[in-house]
């Protein structure tokens, strides 16, 4: 019964996107400052407002009961993309949970760029100017949006967001039209885009009113037990799926022993429960596992990036395998 339902879903998902393509040549909506591409609607309409939010980009266009919102946030010189996405993900699906259920998926583009979206409830401002637009498009202050975020080019580029918004009993036409918007997106390059100075334009703030959300504290690093092993190194590859790391381990520890250099070091498989977007290559990591002895993967129960040790060669002792 859950598999049909399954199907079902998926195919309710993939009519509905063949529907909302089907109805016309769609609108192709341009952004040369930040050199991507993507298309609307036929019938989406700018709105505009005298208000708009902090971000670099901030356009809102109404079409057929839906409000959508295109914006560009800088990354921190000082953070990944990935990482602000996830954060971002994280702080508006607890906002919108206070509402309501929330639920994330992930699309790729035709041009082969990874979505990570969410959809969940949300509530409008009657008393907010800059809301008004988005109330009369979807036919009332209490609705449903869909989210896509992806960054435009690697790390250190902006990030793309866009939000589908529409009544709360249309809500699988949201996530379709998500979806949709974001599988038609073109970037003109897969390396950092510029951070140009934004044109002023009149443009109303984020539907959604901002709140301060503080950065999630991350979990401390659990204490080695008897059986397991933790190894340090360096990352050398990722496989396509992101569950699998071959790593080149500079340094061991088990219970009861200090840390011990590795000479020569080693490589080693490492097999992740779930893929890490944050992990890539080059990076320093220790992780934690239970110990499968020479030659053989280790299964990571936890890992993070740490930073790499100055050479200070361990005193003689027994090797632990690694």
């Amino acid at each position: 019964m859950k598999t049909r339902l399954v199907c079902l879903n998926i195919a309710l998902c993939c009519v509905l996107s063949c529907a909302v393509i089907g109805q016309g040549k769609w609108k192709s909506i341009a952004s040369p400052q930040w050199g991507f591409s993507l298309k609307l609607p036929p019938s989406a309409t700018q709105q505009s407002s005298s208000g708009r939010p902090t971000s670099a980009m901030y356009d809102l266009y109404t079409a057929g009961g839906f409000a959508y919102v295109v914006e560009v946030t800088p990354t921190p010189s000082d953070a990944l993309a990935s990482t602000m996405i996830e954060q971002t993900i994280q702080a508006d699906m607890r906002e919108a949970a206070k509402l309501g259920a929330t639920t994330r998926w992930e699309a790729t583009s035709k041009q082969g760029d990874l979505f990570k979206g969410f959809t969940g409830p949300v509530q409008f401002s009657t008393t907010d100017a800059g809301h008004a637009a988005v109330i009369k498009a979807i036919g009332g202050d209490r609705g449903v949006y869909s989210v896509a975020l992806a960054p435009l080019g690697d790390e250190s580029a902006p990030v793309l967001r866009i939000s589908v918004m529409g009544k709360a009993n249309r809500e699988r036409e949201v996530v379709a039209m998500a979806k949709t918007v974001s599988s038609m997106v073109t970037t003109s390059s897969r390396s950092a885009v510029l951070v140009p100075t934004p044109k002023p334009a009149p443009t109303p703030p984020r539907p959604i009113a901002p709140r301060p959300v503080p950065t999630p504290k991350p979990k401390p690093w659990p204490v080695l037990k008897s059986g397991e092993i933790e190894l340090a190194g360096t990352v050398e590859s990722i496989s396509k799926d992101g569950k699998t790391v071959m790593m080149t381990v500079g340094t061991v520890k088990v219970i009861g022993q200090e840390l011990i250099a590795l000479s020569p070091m080693r490589p080693k498989r490492v097999l992740l429960k779930s893929k890490l977007g944050w992990l890539t290559q080059g990076l320093y990591v220790h992780l934690i596992g239970e110990n499968s002895g020479v030659g053989k993967p280790i299964q990571a129960d936890a890992m993070e990036q740490t930073p790499a040790p100055a050479p200070n060669p361990s005193p003689p002792g027994p090797i632990p395998p690694a």
